[in-house]
């Protein structure tokens, strides 16, 4: 029933901890770092596990728990505290081989455990600089020795710093400030120029001008800045390239000039003669490619996980910025899905499991992996092929359902995908065609990226009237 739907607060702390969100998974992953555009980050190979699933597990770790939502649907009658232990031992035995730098089938995780005495000593640095951001750290850690002991934790506690210096950001707070500052100030610039398009570009007959809304979201920018560096320490002055760089290439302005010939009477030498002239018209376009977009088209893997953590945890500077375009740290839901679902179909059985490991995941537009976090038909496309239910690689929302069968909701069954359109915001383009999507899991709900990963009423205020159509892509 739909009364069983829980904030993911109501298992644990507020957004503002996520930077521990699933950390003692040591695997770092390396990349290729050649950058061609989105059609490279869909067929490039990928290895390992991201920054974001190093933050991710800490978060893990901190709890002591293993979260229902995180790694399959609990079936009734199944010992929570069990499911606690297991977790604990599970993540205390793969620490110990990281750090001892056992083979753990990765060669970026020995490279990740060599690396913990290095990013152990950032720590100190980090509670200089945020000191006010970890004064829950410093309690969370007194009562992790309290209840479990000194010795049975420090590993825990070891790694669960580890991840916080990784999913802060790599500035201060005044310079973080200043980023946005310059960049606020660059847009306040560019719109005084589109409004006044003739005061700055005098000399034409006549001017069309045209531009989308200027606006950006200020942790994206930031998240940007933090993944470029490579999670490294940085200043304004470090930030500046990058500022120049990422605003010309979310704004596109385009200037034609067009020329025509006209004819005019004037009196020579006492008579009408018709003569020509010339009128110019200055024809302007500006458009705004979402700054958010960019990282998929910019950025290596491993910078895009960078990017995902850092969306994530805002930095662990939450509410540094104010504003309507400000992306906002929200719980996931979470739903517990009928047993019976599950027992009906094992391949539901399989996307179910291996949607629920990523609830939470924030949404980044392109991502399709755990190492880049995922948008909407990215997740559905990785549920899909990761499981081995279908191979479908990674498909747009549109092509998902361009190659499902089409059915109606009378007759949609758990493991079908549904589809939404007008869901991208006013002004957007491509927003009347099949703009998102999510897993299908029966009573009216569905897991789907939105932001993050987690389920939803697919009939709530705001999706209902959205609704495209249903989709099978697999026949039961």
């Amino acid at each position: 029933m739909k009364e069983d739907k829980k904030s993911l607060s109501d298992f644990t702390v507020k957004p503002v901890t996520k930077a521990v969100k699933e950390a003692t998974e040591k695997e770092l992953s390396k990349y290729e770092e050649d950058n061609t555009g989105l059609q490279a980050v869909h067929t490039a190979e990928q290895s390992g596990s991201s920054a974001y699933q190093m933050g991710k597990r800490a978060f893990e770790v901190r709890q002591h728990k293993k979260n229902d939502y995180a790694v399959k649907t609990k079936a009734p009658g199944e010992s929570n505290a069990m499911s606690k232990a297991y977790q604990k031992k599970d993540i205390q035995k793969g620490y110990r081989a990281a750090k001892s730098g056992r083979k753990t089938g990765n060669k970026a995780a020995r490279k990740a455990a060599s690396e913990t005495k290095d990013a152990t000593e950032k720590t100190a640095a980090f509670f200089v600089r945020h000191r006010r951001g970890f004064v829950w750290l410093a309690l969370g850690a007194m009562l992790v020795f309290i209840i479990q002991g000194i010795s049975a934790c420090s590993p825990l506690v070891e790694s669960a710093l580890q991840a916080v210096v990784i999913g802060t950001y790599p500035a201060s707070e005044d310079d973080v400030r200043a980023a946005e500052r310059v960049y606020a100030n660059k847009e306040k610039e560019l719109k005084d120029e589109m409004d006044h398009y003739e005061r700055y570009h005098p000399g034409y007959d006549h001017y069309s001008v045209e531009y989308q809304e200027i606006w950006h979201d200020p942790y994206a920018l930031i998240a940007i800045i933090s993944a470029v560096k490579n999670g490294e320490e940085w200043t304004i002055d470090d930030a500046m390239p990058i500022i120049e760089k990422y605003f010309k290439w979310q704004y596109v302005k385009t200037e034609t000039i067009t020329t025509e010939t006209k004819w005019k009477t004037e009196i020579v030498d006492g008579e009408e003669v018709d003569v020509p002239y010339e009128e110019t018209t200055c024809t302007v376009t500006l458009k705004n490619k979402n700054l958010s977009h960019s990282p998929v088209y910019t950025m290596s893997h491993q910078q895009m996980g960078m990017y995902a953590l850092y969306m994530a945890t805002h930095g662990n500077m939450d509410g540094i910025f104010r504003g309507p375009h400000c992306s906002q740290l929200k719980d996931p839901y979470v739903w517990d899905v009928p047993q019976e679902y599950i027992d009906a179909d094992p391949k539901f059985a399989l996307l179910l499991e291996e949607a629920n490991k990523r609830i939470g995941y924030p949404y980044v537009w392109g991502g399709y992996t755990p190492e880049t976090s995922f948008d909407c038909s990215g997740f559905v496309s990785w549920v899909f092929t990761s499981t081995g239910v279908r191979n479908i690689g990674h498909a747009g929302a549109t092509g998902l359902y361009n190659m499902s069968r089409h059915i109606s909701e009378a007759e949609a069954l758990p493991g079908d995908v549904v589809f939404f359109t007008h869901t991208l915001g006013e002004g957007e383009d491509g927003n009347d065609g099949i703009t998102h999507c999510g897993l299908y899991v029966g009573n009216g709900m569905m897991i789907h990226c939105g932001n993050p990963c987690g389920y939803q009423d697919i009939h709530s205020s705001y999706y209902n009237n959205k609704i495209a159509g249903f989709g099978r892509l697999y026949e039961r």
